[in-house]
């Protein structure tokens, strides 16, 4: 497994701009993430493509997470009889 990128500080937009195809490189190889900072507030950020994909691939997992645990609680409170697996399953697309 490589080493996690290491985030550079807060870019303003002019030194970004001027700087973006050197940025973009290290980027994709994934040496670095940059954040861009407007006004002190960091809006954006360019991360390497597999980072990106690692990120949402857990969001996805986590929303499944958290809607597996509130049809458990919603069937622990109301009684209800689970769903099948199988059910669950064609839900989901899997």
């Amino acid at each position: 497994m490589s080493a996690e990128p290491q985030t550079t500080p807060p870019l303003p937009p002019g030194p970004a701009r001027s700087e973006l195809a050197a940025l973009l490189a290290r980027v994709a190889r994934g040496e670095r993430v940059v954040v861009v900072a407007a006004d002190g507030e960091p809006p954006a950020a360019l991360v390497p493509l597999a980072e990106l994909e690692r990120l949402q691939e857990a969001a996805e997992d986590l929303e499944d997470i958290r809607a597996a645990l509130a049809s458990e609680r919603h069937h622990a409170e109301s009684g209800a009889s689970p769903e099948p697996a199988e059910e669950v399953f064609k839900d989901l697309g899997l």
